[in-house]
């Protein structure tokens, strides 16, 4: 299986101790507020997720998986299942993140 990271920083899986490197592109993505919706007193926006103008999605390859942030995850058409997200966050002693427990796929 090949793994792309579309990512700019590195990405480590806490499950494996696998690294996997920015590959040079990156996919990104824009929350837009959609509503504000109101329960009770509390009023909630809403948003939706979507690629950058002109992003273009890489052409999907038998045994390929893209690595992505979970936002730009939510923004990918759902047809698209050759993208993961990075799971939980795993954080050091100083509260920087340095790895991720496995993948999130939809």
């Amino acid at each position: 299986m090949n793994i792309i990271n579309l990512t700019t920083h590195p990405i480590t899986d806490a499950t494996t101790g696998i690294e996997y490197k920015p590959s040079g592109m990156v996919i990104r993505a824009e929350a837009i507020k959609t509503q504000q919706k109101e329960f009770g007193n509390l009023n909630v926006l809403s948003y939706e997720y979507r690629l950058y103008k002109g992003t273009k999605l890489p052409i999907k390859k038998p045994n390929t998986v893209y690595i992505v942030s979970n936002m730009a995850l939510n923004a990918i058409p759902k047809d698209r299942t050759d993208f993961i997200g990075p799971g939980p966050v795993e954080k050091d002693e100083n509260g920087k993140p340095f790895a991720c427990r496995g993948f999130r796929a939809r």
